[in-house]
C-alpha cells in the first residue's frame, strides 16, 4: 500500500509553512515475511525489489503529479521535478517484519522548463497517490516474478507471495491488529 502524509506544519513569518510530505511504500506482509526469513543473497535482491519499485512510482509521480505554481497568487502551474529523499525500513512499529520505504518530498520543485525553484503544489499529488500505490504494487510483483522467479497471487488490493500461510500473516501483523482493534473501539468500519 501507499500512504501520503503531510509534513508537521510549522510557522514562519506568521505563515504556516508545509515542509514537505511523506510518501510511504509498503510491501504486502509476505513479502516482508520472506525477507525475514531469506538468507542475505535473497534479501539484496528483495531490497533491490524494493528500490525498483519505489523508483518506479516516483518516476510515475514525476511525470503524472509534481507540479509548481506561477504567477500571481499562483494562478497557473508548471510541470517540475521534486526533491525526494528515500528512508527504507524493515520493521512496523510493533517490530513485526515489515519492508517499506519513506519518500519524503521537500515542498520545494525545479521547474522541468527553466530550473527556477518554486513550492510543490499538491492537489494532483493528491489525485494520483492510489495510481501511484498501485504503480508501485505492480513493479514490486513485476520484479518479485521475473528477477527472482517468485510465484506471486493477485489479491483485492494487492498480491501475495504462494506458499506463505495466512496464519504466518497474521501471526507477524501486530500492528494491523492493533489498528483494527482501536478502530474498533472508536466504532469505525472502514
Amino acid at each position: 500500500s501507499t500512504a501520503l502524509t503531510q509534513a508537521q506544519q510549522y510557522t514562519n513569518a506568521g505563515r504556516v509553512r508545509n515542509p514537505g510530505y511523506d510518501l510511504c511504500f509498503s510491501a504486502p506482509k509476505p513479502v516482508s515475511i520472506l525477507f525475514a526469513l531469506a538468507d542475505e543473497e535473497l534479501r539484496k535482491k528483495l531490497r533491490r525489489a524494493q528500490r525498483a519499485a519505489v523508483a518506479f512510482s516516483i518516476g510515475f509521480l514525476e511525470r503524472a503529479a509534481f507540479e509548481s505554481r506561477r504567477g500571481k497568487g499562483g494562478a497557473f502551474r508548471i510541470p517540475a521535478l521534486p526533491v525526494v529523499a528515500a528512508f527504507p525500513h524493515l520493521t512496523s512499529r510493533a517490530q513485526d517484519p515489515q519492508i517499506h520505504t519513506h519518500a519524503v518530498v521537500l515542498n520545494v520543485t525545479f521547474a522541468r522548463s527553466d530550473s527556477k525553484t518554486g513550492a510543490l503544489h499538491t492537489p494532483r499529488l493528491y489525485e494520483c497517490k492510489l495510481a501511484a500505490g498501485a504503480a508501485y504494487q505492480a513493479k514490486l510483483s513485476y520484479e518479485l516474478m521475473n528477477r527472482l522467479g517468485l510465484s506471486v497471487e493477485r489479491t483485492e488490493h494487492a498480491f501475495e507471495i504462494a506458499g506463505i500461510p495466512d496464519a504466518v500473516v497474521l501471526r507477524f501483523s501486530k500492528r494491523a491488529a492493533e489498528i483494527r482493534e482501536m478502530a474498533a473501539e472508536l466504532g469505525w468500519t472502514t
